[in-house]
C-alpha cells in the first residue's frame, strides 16, 4: 500500500496518496505501537504528502508525532532525528512561527554536523533554512553567518563534483541552483546590513546563473515573427528605448521590429509562444537583474542600473504583457533611474 501511494503522490495524485498513508499509519500503530521505527517512516510519508498539499498545520502535527517515534526508536542524535526536526521546522516557517522554528533548525543542524560531517549537503541545507528563519526574524548579521555556511558547503560539494573527488548526495546540494539560493541568501544579508558592495558580486553570480538559464532554453519556436531580445540588455538599442521611453512611454508608440533588435509589440501583449519553463526562466531573470539594479542604484551606479532595468523590463513584459502590473512597477523604478542621470 506504501509503494502505492508513493506512486500516486509522485504522479499529482496527493488526495489519493493522503489516504492510503493515513491507513498505512493507522495500521502501523494499531500492530507496532506508536514509538516504532516503521511508524515514524509512515508517519513521515504522510507529512511529506500534507506539506506538498500546503497543509503546513496539519503536516507539523504529524512531523511532531514522527519526531517522538524517531527520538524513542534511535535516540535524539540520529541524523534522522534530525531529518524531522528540520522537516518540522520548515512547517513552522511556513506557517511563519519562526521563533518556534529557529531552535528545531538549531538542534538539527548541530545533530547533522555531528552524526554527517560538516560539509555533508543536508548540513548546507538546515543552515541554509536557519539563516532565512533569522532573516525573517531581522536578525541579519546572524543569518548571514548561517547563509555563508551553506553556501561554503555547497561550494564544497559542487567542487567535488566537477573534480570528480566526490558525490552529491540525493538531497541535490551540490546543484548549481542550490549554490545559486545561497549566493542571494548572503547578497541579501549584505543588503540589509547596507554592504552593498559585497553585495554586488553575490547577485551578479545570481544574474549569470539566471541568464544562462534563459540561454539554454531558447526562444520559442517560430511561427515567422522576431523574438525579443532579452537575455542580455546591453548598451545596443539603449538610447532608441530611451527615446521612445521618454517620449511616449515604453510602449506607446514604438515600433514592432525597430533597430534596437526588439519586437515591442510582442512585448506589449506578452509572447503566448512561451512555454511554462521559458517563462519561469525569463522571470527569474528579471527579479535577478532587478535586484542587481537595486544593489547599484543604491551605490549611485545608476548607468549600471539602467540596462539591468531595461533586462528586467523586456523580460517580464516578454511573458506579463506590458499592462501587468509588475511589469509598470518595473516601468517606474527604470523612470526613476533615468530621471537621477538627467
Amino acid at each position: 500500500m506504501t509503494r502505492l501511494a508513493l506512486c500516486l503522490n509522485k504522479n499529482s495524485k496527493a488526495s489519493e496518496a493522503e489516504g492510503l498513508f493515513r491507513q498505512v499509519l493507522s495500521h502501523r500503530q494499531a500492530l507496532l505501537g506508536r514509538r516504532h521505527p516503521q511508524v515514524a517512516a509512515a508517519a513521515v510519508n504522510l507529512a511529506a504528502c500534507l506539506y506538498g498539499q500546503g497543509s503546513y498545520a496539519g503536516a507539523a502535527k504529524v512531523y511532531g508525532a514522527a519526531l517522538e517515534a524517531r527520538r524513542a526508536s534511535l535516540g535524539g542524535q540520529h541524523a534522522d532525528t534530525a531529518a524531522c526536526m528540520h522537516n518540522l521546522a520548515l512547517c513552522k516557517s511556513r506557517l511563519g512561527a519562526f521563533a518556534e522554528a529557529e531552535p528545531l533548525y538549531e538542534q538539527a543542524l548541530a545533530i547533522r554536523s555531528s552524526a554527517l560531517g560538516g560539509t555533508h549537503p543536508d548540513v548546507a541545507t538546515t543552515a541554509h533554512q536557519l539563516g532565512h528563519c533569522l532573516s525573517q526574524q531581522a536578525r541579519h548579521p546572524e543569518a548571514l553567518v548561517y547563509y555563508k555556511q551553506g553556501l561554503w558547503v555547497r561550494q564544497q560539494q559542487q567542487s567535488s563534483a566537477h573534480d570528480g573527488s566526490g558525490s552529491s548526495s540525493s538531497t541535490g546540494t551540490g546543484k548549481p541552483e542550490d549554490v545559486v539560493a545561497s549566493h542571494r541568501g548572503v547578497a541579501l544579508c549584505l543588503a540589509q546590513l547596507g554592504c552593498d558592495a559585497q553585495a554586488e558580486e553575490h547577485l551578479s553570480y545570481v544574474l549569470e546563473a539566471r541568464t544562462a538559464d534563459v540561454l539554454l532554453l531558447g526562444p520559442p519556436a517560430p511561427p515567422g515573427q522576431d523574438v525579443p531580445v532579452t537575455a542580455a540588455a546591453g548598451s545596443a538599442g539603449r538610447h532608441s528605448r530611451q527615446a521612445s521611453f521618454a517620449a511616449t512611454g515604453v510602449f506607446g508608440g514604438a515600433a514592432a521590429g525597430g533597430d534596437d533588435g526588439i519586437n515591442w509589440s510582442v512585448l506589449e501583449e506578452g509572447d503566448s509562444r512561451l512555454t511554462k519553463q521559458q517563462q519561469d526562466a525569463l522571470l527569474g531573470m528579471a527579479a535577478a537583474a532587478e535586484e542587481l539594479g537595486r544593489c547599484y542604484s543604491r551605490q549611485g551606479k545608476h548607468g549600471a542600473a539602467e540596462e539591468l532595468y531595461w533586462q528586467a523590463l523586456e523580460a517580464r513584459s516578454q511573458v506579463l504583457g506590458a499592462r501587468h502590473e509588475l511589469v509598470q512597477a518595473t516601468e517606474e523604478q527604470l523612470r526613476e533611474c533615468l530621471d537621477r542621470q538627467c
